[in-house]
């Protein structure tokens, strides 16, 4: 059971790690990151943020959601019983 919960925690810190790096590279790139995109949901409302750039809506729920997953799943193979 302790085994179990370390590795979600280690998991979970892998996660974290490349997430911060993502949200830095996508500032850098120009691209939406989850922060800003909620921050326009509650500035202009949910309809005209989905009229943004295709490549913002590709960015976060298809390459972030992908990449985040990845980096659980290379952290957890890491740590294979």
């Amino acid at each position: 059971m302790a085994y179990n919960v370390w590795k979600i925690f280690v998991s979970g810190i892998g996660i974290l790690a490349v997430a911060m790096v993502v949200n830095f590279l996508a500032d850098f790139l120009g691209l939406e990151t989850w922060y800003s995109f909620i921050a326009k949901i509650r500035e202009k409302g949910f309809g005209d943020v989905l009229k943004a750039k295709w490549q913002h809506l590709l960015f976060l729920f298809f390459v972030y959601p992908f990449v985040l997953g990845l980096a659980g799943y290379w952290t957890l193979r890491r740590f294979k019983e």
